[in-house]
């Protein structure tokens, strides 16, 4: 069961959710936890408030009597439940009279007798000309006017402003003015400040809990999220697994030789580009299959015609029916001599597939190695009534097998040489350049026929299927002329020239690695 790479998706899908919700939740709850936290927090910043309020209000009335309104004023701006009752809990205040302190926390207890509170404050502790000089040191701070201070013999302090011209007495006259109306008002205010203290009181405030997370309710929805995901899952494994499912058929059936076997390539994904990549191998399989099978029944057919030839001489001259001459013996030679040269020409195509072919470059002049092509093909060519001609210099060494190179070459010369006509002729030239050095070998026949051209380089390919190997050759000779250049790094191709004829174009790098 989880082989099926359904499944494996599906518990991939799974083993990627769960944590992943578990994550998530525990996330969202913290969150919440936080958010709650901070609200709690703002609802001890509203409990202090009122605790400041109803201590000021005590500490300056020396009483609790009507702070009823004061209660009513904080509980409506904080949204709670407010109650002031003595320590044996009888009320002095409730928000909501008759409720009691049900379902309330005691938030403080506030005793105007502490010290804190300043219930040791009176009228007559306080020093009245220190007040004064100290309103008057920051006037004429502010003023920017400088000052002396001056203690006297009772340690009473004393500033003592310093006239400064540009400024005149107004500014001094104003500050003077202005510590004695502070002092003044101090001293109103602690005039008025109550000699009795009230009693201690307890503070309730509607309940504040610290929140709690529902865990119950967050394990049911990422419970209800990963039986989604599940189903999610399992639906895509199967719509990504169909396709693959697919790709294993044909797979499989072109392994059992049904070379036909393709795959729907409709999908945009990564999986359509394998199904395209599928179909494309399985036509180069077919292809390579046919050409297998075309590529056997060629070399039986080049084998077949000079055996029948030299078995029909031969039993010829054991029957008496044919004298031996030296022309027979000559035509038997040919014969042996095509059959040599295909089985040489089979082998060295044999050591190209299997990446055995090898070469010895060193530096080498290419213009004396096609000196050698043009002498070995001179006679082949007056015979034929072409004009063999060579053009270009190559005066820098470049690095190539020589033997391999001309063998190229000639194979490309005698083909050129084939298919020109009587009083045409084949070139051979050579250009360097910087990063390449090109060989042309072209003629003034017919050209190549363009829907053979494409072709071209195939074994055993003819353009003219009827021609005999008399003026055909094997068909291997292109074929081995282009595995011979790209051993050296190079790249040979065919073309037809605009005023007629063909040029195959051997192009060889000038570094060779």
């Amino acid at each position: 069961m989880f082989n099926s790479l359904r499944t494996r998706l599906t518990v991939a899908g799974l083993l990627l959710a769960v944590p992943a919700v578990g994550i998530t939740a525990l996330v969202v709850a913290n969150t919440t936890s936080a958010d709650l936290i901070s609200e709690f927090d703002s609802g001890a910043s509203i409990q202090t408030s009122v605790l400041s309020e109803l201590t000021t209000y005590v500490v300056l009335n020396g009483t609790w009597s009507g702070v009823d309104d004061l209660v009513f004023m904080l509980a409506e701006q904080s949204g709670l439940r407010i109650a002031l009752t003595d320590l044996d809990g009888f009320p002095f205040a409730e928000s909501e009279p008759g409720a009691g302190t049900n379902g309330m926390l005691a938030t403080a207890v506030i005793d105007p007798a502490n010290n804190i509170f300043g219930a040791e404050l009176t009228p007559e502790s306080i020093d009245y000309s220190a007040v004064f000089a100290t309103e008057l040191a920051a006037c004429l701070d502010t003023n920017n006017v400088p000052y002396t201070t001056v203690e006297d013999e009772f340690g009473l302090i004393d500033v003592i402003p310093e006239q400064v011209a540009e400024q005149g007495f107004e500014i001094i006259d104003d500050c003077y003015t202005e510590a004695s109306d502070r002092t003044d008002a101090g001293s109103e205010f602690f005039g008025e400040f109550p000699t009795e203290v009230a009693p201690p009181a307890v503070l309730f405030m509607g309940a504040l809990q610290r929140p709690s997370v529902n865990w119950s309710a967050v394990a049911v929805v990422a419970a209800g999220v990963v039986a989604a995901l599940a189903i999610a899952a399992f639906f895509f494994s199967r719509l990504l697994s169909k396709p693959v499912t697919s790709l294993t058929d044909a797979t499989r059936r072109i392994r059992a030789g049904d070379l036909t076997a393709r795959v729907e390539a409709t999908d945009t994904t990564e999986i359509g580009e394998l199904a395209v990549s599928f179909n494309e191998m399985a036509d180069e399989l077919q292809g390579a299959a046919d050409r297998r099978r075309r590529f056997t029944s060629d070399v039986a057919h080049e084998l077949r015609t000079p055996l029948a030839n030299i078995t029909s001489h031969v039993q010829a001259l054991i029957d008496g029916v044919e004298a031996s001459s030296p022309e027979v013996l000559e035509v038997v030679q040919n014969e042996v001599d095509h059959m040599a040269t295909l089985v040489g020409d089979l082998q060295q195509l044999t050591l190209v597939d299997e990446g055995q072919l090898t070469i010895d470059p060193f530096d080498v002049v290419l213009s004396d190695v096609l000196d050698q092509v043009v002498q070995a093909n001179e006679r082949r060519a007056a015979d034929a009534g072409v004009a063999l001609v060579r053009s270009g210099e190559d005066p820098d060494p470049i690095h190539i097998d020589p033997i391999r190179i001309r063998q190229a070459i000639d194979n490309l010369v005698a083909n050129a040489i084939r298919h020109t006509p009587d009083g045409g002729a084949v070139t051979i030239a050579v250009e360097q350049r910087p990063e390449e050095t090109v060989i042309a070998v072209r003629d003034t026949g017919p050209g190549i026929p363009e829907d053979f051209l494409g072709r071209v380089f195939e074994r055993f390919s003819r353009s003219d299927r009827a021609r005999s190997r008399a003026t055909g050759g094997s068909g291997l000779g292109l074929p081995i002329a282009r595995e011979l250049v790209r051993a050296h790094g190079g790249e040979l191709t065919a073309e037809n020239l605009v005023g007629g004829g063909a040029q195959f174009t051997i192009r060889l790098p000038r570094h060779h690695e």
